[in-house]
């Protein structure tokens, strides 16, 4: 072989450049110079819930729930507001700090469906294309970010909210329930982004953003109209708990008696990674079929 023959690029080689790409990509901030009108919605929508929630009236709001919310913490299901159980003050006010997490369901996966679309445009898989990353590798750059910037945003709400709760209730902050809210704070913010992956994999798949918002939106908040009735009747099926929405509702109200929260975690977990998986199949072939 001559000395100055060319040699053809190497399939590892190629993958360590994708690799290699898509960390600059995430590390550089592409997200936060890309993307700024979506961190100030993200943030508006936290202060927006935060003020919500410490300004609602004692006795609500409720939303979607099932069971008596005054009796005992966990024992009813659903959104649960500013309702207080003699004795159980500190989980009342958690309980009613995540009240607004029924208003994030619908953010996500509209977000999931808008920032999806954006990557799998022909323009940016274009761009993507040439600079030699795969088009679900582009996608993922651009959700893993974004879900994290979500779940940021909802923690500190929920973490306000429930500070104020305490401080409204007399309540020391040395007996409050810590480990508690940490626990389900961050289990909402996994299933947050479980509903987040399921919508973004839905228009990966469809690539036809009113299309996909529109089933996003009838497989989430649906499931949030049908589960009440059903859970009340004891007919509540298992499969129901393949869906994230209806996770919220028991992690949300406290309520961990039919699933703890080390189970649900796992469901999000499952969600998120087949989703991611789905997504980044699903792209690169679309790639390949252009």
């Amino acid at each position: 072989m001559r000395a100055n023959e060319p040699h053809a690029p190497s399939a590892t080689g190629s993958r360590d450049a994708t690799f290699r790409t898509m960390r600059n990509t995430l590390a550089s901030g592409f997200f936060l110079t890309r993307h700024t009108g979506r961190l100030a919605l993200l943030a508006a929508m936290a202060l927006l819930t935060c003020a919500a929630t410490v300004f609602a009236e004692q006795g609500g709001p409720l939303f979607m729930v099932a069971g008596d919310p005054s009796e005992v913490v966990g024992a009813s299901i659903g959104f649960v507001g500013n309702v207080t159980v003699p004795g159980m003050v500190a989980e009342s006010a958690l309980r009613g700090a995540l009240v607004y997490t029924i208003a994030w369901i619908p953010v996500a996966a509209i977000l999931a469906v808008a920032t999806t679309g954006k990557g799998v445009s022909a323009e940016t898989a274009r761009i993507s294309q040439a600079r030699g990353i795969p088009g679900g590798a582009t996608v993922l750059s651009r959700a893993l970010p974004e879900t994290g910037a979500l779940s940021l945003a909802y923690a500190l709400s929920c973490f306000a909210s429930f500070l104020f709760h305490l401080l409204a209730s007399g309540t020391s902050f040395a007996v409050a329930p810590w480990d508690m809210a940490f626990a389900a704070i961050a289990t909402n913010c996994l299933l947050l982004s479980a509903i987040y992956f399921i919508s973004a994999s839905i228009a990966a798949l469809l690539r036809a953003p009113l299309l996909s918002a529109f089933l996003t939106l009838v497989f989430h908040v649906g499931a949030l109209l049908a589960y009440p009735n059903a859970y009340i009747a004891g007919e509540a099926p298992a499969i129901a708990w393949v869906n994230p929405a209806v996770c919220l509702m028991h992690t949300c109200s406290l309520n961990t008696q039919s699933m703890p929260l080390g189970a649900i975690s796992i469901i999000g977990v499952l969600a998120i990674g087949i989703c991611c998986a789905l997504m980044y199949f699903a792209c690169n072939h679309q790639e390949v079929c252009r």
